[in-house]
């Protein structure tokens, strides 16, 4: 199964990320692509924070074992699984910065393409002015 998630910043509408999951993938390696294609930093501890339906804290992943599993034994379906479809992914736990991790819904196993994989990308500029919307769909 193929799992879509949308990456946003808390606070700031206009940029977004979504990407396309194996339902195996774990979260270390959804974790891996993210650092790679938003340029985070190498040599932090990250931490997952995922959340239940009501909002409520269901769970911490990280490296080390917080009670919960770690992020290299945890998948995205397992977390979808518990209803975990949201998550504050801290990717500089010392500098306390996230982005926020959404399940949009479930997509279509795309032939010959390497998962996880970054669908969309939008990123709202300003330009002489002027608000301009650019939103970018890359398509494998």
């Amino acid at each position: 199964m193929i799992l879509k998630y949308r990456v946003s910043l808390p606070g700031l509408k206009g940029f977004a990320r979504v990407y396309e999951v194996k339902d195996t993938t774990s979260l270390y390696s959804f974790h891996k692509q993210m650092r790679a294609d938003m340029d985070f930093p190498q040599d932090q501890i990250v931490l997952f924070k995922s959340f239940d339906p009501a909002g409520n804290v269901a769970a911490r992943y990280s490296i080390t074992d917080l009670g919960f599993g770690t992020i290299d034994d945890v998948t995205c379906g397992a977390c979808h699984k518990r209803e975990e479809d949201k998550f504050i992914y801290f990717y500089d736990t010392t500098n306390v910065k996230s982005v926020i991790v959404t399940f949009e819904g479930e997509g279509e196993l795309r032939p010959r393409a390497l998962y996880p994989l970054l669908v969309e990308t939008c990123v709202t500029a300003i330009i002489q002015k002027h608000l301009m919307n650019n939103c970018v769909r890359n398509w494998t």
